[in-house]
């Protein structure tokens, strides 16, 4: 009985002492700053160093530009290998780089792997992020304080007219399109995030 009175007594001993490690360790843990835990390291890049003198924001202006789809190269337009008015053998086209728009002329264009699909990405372009750029850009361009006012329009201009674009190609493509006039913000709802379509009108208006 002796005995284990003290067993029970060393492991009431080891509890407490267990429970009092894990409050000083809570208590250590409440007691620090979140603004320690928050600190950003030295140079790391961020968006308002791509508009921070001219030479950066036209850099960015490039960006915006890069976006464009080749409508020269026959590989990447659909216009010129998508369609029946001209058919090549099967074989020569293996050689090419991109296959899209001989495929897309062959039937074989499916809702699970879209091709010259630039809604999500094709060849590296994706419509959307051109113009989340083109925003940014726009929202950006008033704080580079060493651009000639003149060049300053004409790099809005530019900006608005590839945001323009590239509503129209999206709308070209698909139908009826979300007009995103500007970026939303990361904290915004799922609800907010979800874009809907807007009515044909009100895209080519």
């Amino acid at each position: 009985m002796y005995l284990y009175k003290k067993i029970q007594q060393f492991r009431l001993i080891a509890v407490t002492r267990k429970a009092a490690l894990l409050l000083a360790v809570m208590a250590l843990f409440n007691s620090c700053k979140k603004e320690f835990l928050d600190i950003v390291p030295d140079n790391i890049p961020n968006i308002d160093h791509a508009f921070s003198n001219a030479i950066e924001a036209e850099k960015f202006l490039f960006t915006c530009f890069s976006f464009l789809p080749r409508e020269g190269e026959p590989d990447s337009n659909p216009g010129f290998n998508a369609g029946d008015e001209l058919w090549l053998y099967w074989e020569p086209v293996l050689d090419f780089y991109y296959k899209d728009p001989y495929r897309i002329a062959r039937g074989q264009q499916n809702k699970s792997n879209v091709y010259m699909n630039y809604w999500n990405g094709f060849d590296g372009r994706t419509m959307w992020q051109g113009i989340r750029d083109c925003n940014i850009f726009l929202e950006k361009i008033g704080q580079v304080r060493d651009l000639d006012e003149i060049v300053r329009v004409r790099w809005i201009k530019e900006a608005t007219f590839l945001k323009a674009y590239y509503h129209w190609y999206l709308f070209r493509m698909y139908g009826p399109i979300p007009i995103v006039d500007q970026n939303l913000p990361v904290e915004v709802s799922v609800d907010q995030v979800k874009v809907k379509r807007q009515p044909v009108d009100s895209v080519v208006n």
